[in-house]
């Protein structure tokens, strides 16, 4: 896997940023998250956000979200959980604040949201990777920055 090696400073040190939902399967991602972050040069921190609608607290949820919150302290990863409509743009802003360089996902199914997309549009120069459920890795390289001068 050839992965760029991240630019860190140390008022903004780099990211992997795993997006995971209220389902246990997220496991595979976090541990994804993991495996790229190895795959750097340099020790990069993994860190995990979900994203949920406010309607969706229950005690299923807290349940799933407290068995992912331990999986990703057992590795020494953060877990940061929002509850927010807008779950694109949610991270998005969590992935700049963070100052992601990579980002992780689960595959969507057939009727999901445009939750990729729009993280690709807001987020081009991040490399984004999903998980399908057999843990194969799909990774979609940074999209090349595109700057437009005035010439006038």
């Amino acid at each position: 896997m050839n992965i760029p090696t991240p630019e860190k400073t140390p008022e903004r040190p780099s990211a992997i940023l795993v997006c995971v939902t209220d389902q246990l399967s997220c496991r595979r991602l976090i541990l994804a998250g993991e495996a790229i972050a190895r795959s750097y040069p340099e020790p990069i921190p993994v860190k995990v956000v979900s994203v949920l609608p406010p309607r969706l607290v229950s005690s299923a949820t807290a349940e799933a979200l407290q068995t992912l919150y331990d999986i990703s302290s057992n590795i020494g990863v953060e877990m940061t959980v929002y509850f927010n409509h807008e779950a694109a743009l949610t991270v998005a802003v969590h992935a700049r604040k963070i100052n992601a360089v990579h980002l992780v996902s689960g595959v969507p199914g057939v009727a999901s949201s445009p939750f990729i997309e729009t993280i690709r549009e807001l987020l081009p120069e991040v490399p984004f990777s999903m998980v399908d459920t057999a843990e194969q890795l799909i990774t979609f390289p940074a999209q090349a920055k595109v700057t437009v001068e005035n010439t006038v």
